[in-house]
């Protein structure tokens, strides 16, 4: 019985190490472009942090348009001070804003 018992545990053992050295087994170039989309979908959860996809989610620039209505008094005001201003709101106008 004793020896039985030994060799199961020896197996189990065995087992477990052999798991654990295939586990970290290191992988080639030729591995890493074997890999399908649905498996780079599946390491990108397991690596991810809900805080990080939150942080690293695609979200559009957001554009904050122009105030025509102030555009159109600085116009009508006139002078070099004035038309620097409405400069600055155009070109502030086309740059988008980054995210949050």
């Amino acid at each position: 019985y004793d020896l039985t018992m030994f060799l199961l545990v020896l197996l189990v053992v065995l087992c477990f190490q052999m798991a654990t050295i295939e586990a970290g087994k290191q992988r080639t170039s030729k591995d890493w472009s074997k890999l399908t989309e649905k498996d780079w979908d599946r390491i990108e959860e397991e690596w991810e942090t809900p805080e990080e996809k939150e942080e690293y989610a695609f979200r559009p620039p957001e554009k904050t348009g122009i105030n025509m209505e102030e555009l159109q008094a600085l116009q009508k005001a006139g002078g070099a001070k004035n038309k620097k201003k409405i400069k600055e709101m155009i070109e502030e106008s086309q740059v988008p804003q980054s995210g949050p």
